[in-house]
């Protein structure tokens, strides 16, 4: 462990042996490997996030707390009222769209 350097270990992974810095020496099977490496580096990490997103999805760690006053659970009337009037518009865009008469332009004009 004592001759365990890590710039040593990292010029290790990513220069070949004996190779000069300054040439472009084409070495597949380093690229190969730091390629695979970095694979499975992304794949640990992402088996994390996902293990730790189910978690917390479970325990409702990520859900928004409804708002109490007294032990008592307040409806959000603002944004009630905000979500009503955009349906009602949807719904009075969708009978206009349904009454109009559709114009399209002719291509061959």
């Amino acid at each position: 462990m004592n001759n365990m350097n890590i710039k040593n270990w990292l010029k290790k992974i990513s220069f070949s042996k004996g190779a000069d810095a300054l040439k472009m020496e084409i070495t597949p099977f380093r690229d190969w490997k730091n390629l695979v490496l970095l694979f499975f580096i992304w794949l640990s990490v992402s088996l994390v996030f996902n293990i730790y997103m189910s978690i917390g999805v479970n325990r409702d760690h990520f859900f928004a707390e409804p708002k109490k006053v007294n032990n008592v659970e307040v409806l959000d009337t603002e944004g009630l009222k905000i979500v009503a009037d955009q349906i009602d518009e949807k719904a009075a865009n969708f009978e206009k769209a349904k009454s109009e008469k559709l114009t399209t332009a002719d291509p061959s004009l």
